[in-house]
């Protein structure tokens, strides 16, 4: 029982942690947030439990403690890859693009493995209207996962957004094949297309 044992030693921040995190399982993220705000005062080097309450707050919405929780995160451990991550993520959500670029360069610096990450940061990069480097990530991403059919809708608004219609319109059509219905919107609207 994590209660009984925050009780028992409420000097020692682990039970806090650890009760922190039964409670996001159980949905109380609020809760958690307590929780982890306790185990923070007493341990406040514990990237773990910033990182904890970071979740917590994006799992209310609340994108601004979450990111500044990840800023904590990531000047206490600079090799916190998930911290960079998330940030990020909160980062496009907040309409900082620049800030979450450079969130997923660090982790593709560090490993290009990942198809996600590239679609990340082709978003920000169209965002940023730097069509070209946009391009570059979702080709990236695309080489990682073929078939993912975002990646193609994100490579074909940034061909549309860079006059490229003709690429477009061949990206919008792939990206419809793999189930991305917002895509029919932009085929429908811009690729005069003969269809049977």
């Amino acid at each position: 029982d994590f209660t009984a044992a925050a009780r028992v030693d409420t000097n020692y921040p682990d039970p806090m942690y650890n009760r922190g995190h039964l409670k996001m399982v159980l949905g109380n993220d609020l809760g958690a947030i307590d929780d982890f705000s306790r185990a923070i005062d007493l341990e406040p080097s514990d990237a773990d439990a910033w990182f904890s309450r970071a979740q917590a707050f994006d799992a209310i919405n609340d994108t601004i403690d979450a990111t500044s929780d990840y800023n904590n995160v990531i000047e206490i451990d600079s090799t916190y890859k998930d911290a960079y991550y998330f940030r990020g993520c909160d980062r496009l959500k907040l309409r900082d693009a620049e800030g979450a670029a450079e969130d997923f360069t660090i982790i593709i610096n560090t490993d290009s493995n990942y198809y996600y990450l590239y679609y990340l940061r082709g978003t920000a990069y169209d965002s940023l209207t730097k069509y070209n480097q946009a391009i570059e990530d979702f080709n990236a991403s695309i080489k990682l996962q073929s078939d993912y059919g975002a990646a193609y809708f994100g490579r074909g608004y940034a061909y549309l957004n860079s006059g490229n219609t003709a690429k477009a319109c061949d990206d919008f059509n792939v990206a419809v094949y793999y189930g991305i219905v917002a895509a029919r919107k932009y085929l429908d609207n811009n690729c005069h297309i003969n269809r049977r």
